[in-house]
């Protein structure tokens, strides 16, 4: 089955039309986060502090022997 290089139908350009949307409306909406994480990096250097929950239920031996 031979398929033409050409889109013929209306569910076709459908789908291309939804695909295209989705990719414009992803860049336009996430771009912009990762243009300004990499300013903010970029101007002070250092990574803010984080805080790290760990849960843990009756391991106070083994969270006092790997937490230092």
């Amino acid at each position: 089955m031979e398929y033409p290089l050409f889109i013929d139908n209306f569910f076709s350009w459908l789908v291309i039309g939804f695909f295209t949307l989705n990719l414009l409306v992803a860049l336009i909406v996430f771009l912009p986060l990762v243009i300004r994480k990499k300013e903010t990096l970029a101007n002070n250097g250092e990574l803010p502090p984080i805080s790290v929950i760990v849960v843990a239920r009756n391991e106070f031996e083994n969270l006092t022997e790997l937490l230092p």
